[in-house]
């Protein structure tokens, strides 16, 4: 078994058959891929071997996510507040005290995510048809978890995983000009 670390990206915006496409060439279904948003830096070390010792408690889980400072998924952010501190030194620190202070702690989300880190096995994203292919880059996660939990898997919460996405940062988190 391998962690995939995979960041895809789609010219003609459709995300979910790029997606679709790179996870198509992992070679085995007991593989897991971790698909980054091009915008999220990880700042804690050995990323690799926090997300083994995650999956190892947890291997039939569905979907893991994990903590941030923004996204449009609310309940992903830590303390459920939108972060405005630019300061990439103090999401450091924060990451670095997550890992240790919550290391292999969980939390059941069980409903559509953004898709900023999303962790999940080959076989499972075959199980539930991919993601879905349509011009566009938006709702792709949240349809993706939709069939993750439709199918009766669980999607959970890394706790001591914080990353650091930068997420509309200079535009505002309600700027979507450059998705058109």
């Amino acid at each position: 078994m391998q962690i995939h670390f995979l960041s895809p990206y789609s010219l003609d915006k459709d995300i979910g058959k790029a997606y679709n496409d790179s996870v198509r060439n992992i070679p085995s279904p007991e593989d897991w891929i971790c698909l980054i948003d091009l915008d999220v830096m990880v700042l804690s070390h050995g990323i690799g071997h926090h997300l083994q010792e995650v999956i190892n408690l947890y291997p039939n889980t569905g979907l893991f996510t994990c903590r941030t400072n923004r996204v449009g998924q609310v309940r992903q952010c830590l303390h459920n507040t939108i972060s405005d501190d630019p300061n990439v030194l103090n999401h450091r620190q924060i990451a670095l005290q997550l890992s240790q202070e919550r290391r292999l702690d969980v939390t059941p989300i069980n409903n559509p995510i953004s898709g900023h880190l999303m962790l999940f096995k080959k076989a499972t994203w075959e199980s539930v048809g991919g993601f879905p292919e349509e011009r566009g880059i938006l709702s792709v996660d949240n349809t993706f978890s939709n069939r993750i939990v439709r199918k009766g898997y669980n999607i959970l919460m890394m706790e001591g995983v914080y990353v650091f996405h930068f997420y509309r940062f200079d535009t505002g988190i309600l700027n979507k000009d450059h998705l058109k």
